[in-house]
C-alpha cells in the first residue's frame, strides 16, 4: 500500500467527517481572530499596541494574528499523529494498523496532509485582508508565502511529532496525559508567542533540532522586513535537514511502540 491509497483513506474519513460538522468550516475561519482578540486584550493591560510595536517593530495585530494562525497550523497535523493511539483504540482499528503493511512514515505523513489542506484556504481567507492593510499590495504576496511556510512548518511537525507519540505510549498506557504536558513545551520551544530574533542565540540553535522552528523564525522575519536571502536560505536548510534527521528517529521510536503492543497485546493496552 502506496502513500497514494494512504492519503486517499485518510482524506475521505476527514473530509466527510468536516462535511458533516459545518461549524467546522466556521471554525476554521474565526479562530485566528478570536485568538488574536484574546493576546490583544491582555497585551493592553499591561502595555499597549503602540509599545509592542516600538519594542517589536511589528504591529501587534499582524504578530498575533499571523502567530495564531501558525499555531493551529502547527498543532492540528501534530495534534491527530500524537493522539492518533487513543483514537484508534477507541475505535477498534489499532490491530488494523499494527498489521498494516504500510511504511509508518507514509502512513502519518497521510495523517498530516489532509488536516493542513483547509489551512490553506484559512491562511488566505484570515491573513491577506489584515496584511494589505498594513503593508500595502505587497501584502497579499507576503499573505501567499506566509501561507506556504506555515503550510510546510505543520508538515515538518510529523517526525517530532512520531517521536513524542511514541515515547509517550512506551512511558504509559495512557500516553495522552504525557501529551497534554508536551504540547505547550512544545510551542513554547517552536517560538510561536514571542519573537524568535531576540531570543539568545543559545536558546535558539538548541531548538533548531525541532525542524518547523526555523520555518517560524523565517516568518517572523519577514514580518518584520528584515529577511535577507541568505539568511532565508540557512533557516530553511536547517528546517529540511531536522525533518530529514528525525524522520527516522521517528520511524524507529514508533516502531519500538508498536513492538511493545504487539508483545502485550491490544486489549491490555
Amino acid at each position: 500500500m502506496g502513500l497514494r491509497e494512504i492519503l486517499w483513506a485518510e482524506w475521505v474519513a476527514f473530509y466527510k467527517d468536516l462535511t458533516r460538522r459545518k461549524s467546522l468550516i466556521v471554525s476554521f475561519i474565526v479562530y485566528p481572530y478570536i485568538l488574536t482578540l484574546l493576546f490583544i486584550i491582555m497585551g493592553l493591560a499591561v502595555g499597549g499596541l503602540t509599545s509592542f510595536g516600538q519594542r517589536f517593530h511589528v504591529s501587534a495585530i499582524t504578530f498575533f494574528l499571523t502567530m495564531s494562525y501558525l499555531m493551529l497550523t502547527l498543532l492540528i497535523g501534530a495534534d491527530m499523529i500524537m493522539q492518533r493511539p487513543s483514537s484508534d483504540m477507541w475505535a477498534g482499528t489499532l490491530p488494523y494498523i499494527l498489521a498494516s503493511p504500510a511504511p509508518r512514515v507514509l502512513r502519518y505523513l497521510a495523517v498530516a496532509l489532509p488536516m493542513l489542506a483547509p489551512f490553506i484556504v484559512q491562511g488566505i481567507v484570515c491573513l491577506t485582508p489584515v496584511y494589505v492593510y498594513y503593508y500595502g499590495v505587497e501584502g497579499s504576496v507576503l499573505a501567499l508565502l506566509v501561507v506556504f511556510l506555515s503550510v510546510l512548518a505543520g508538515l515538518f511537525m510529523v517526525p517530532i511529532a512520531m517521536v513524542i507519540m511514541g515515547l509517550a505510549y512506551m512511558v504509559s498506557e495512557e500516553g495522552w496525559r504525557i501529551i497534554n504536558i508536551a504540547r505547550p513545551l512544545l510551542l513554547i520551544l517552536l517560538g510561536v508567542y514571542y519573537p524568535r530574533y531576540l531570543l539568545p542565540l543559545v536558546f535558539r540553535v538548541a531548538t533548531m533540532i525541532i525542524p518547523s522552528s526555523s520555518l517560524v523564525e523565517i516568518i517572523q522575519y519577514m514580518l518584520i522586513n528584515n529577511l535577507t536571502m541568505s539568511l532565508a536560505s540557512v533557516l530553511l536548510g536547517i528546517a529540511t535537514a531536522s525533518f530529514i534527521l528525525l524522520l527516522p528517529i521517528g520511524s524507529k521510536t514508533v516502531a519500538r511502540w508498536e513492538e511493545g503492543l504487539r508483545f502485550k497485546g491490544v486489549k491490555e493496552y
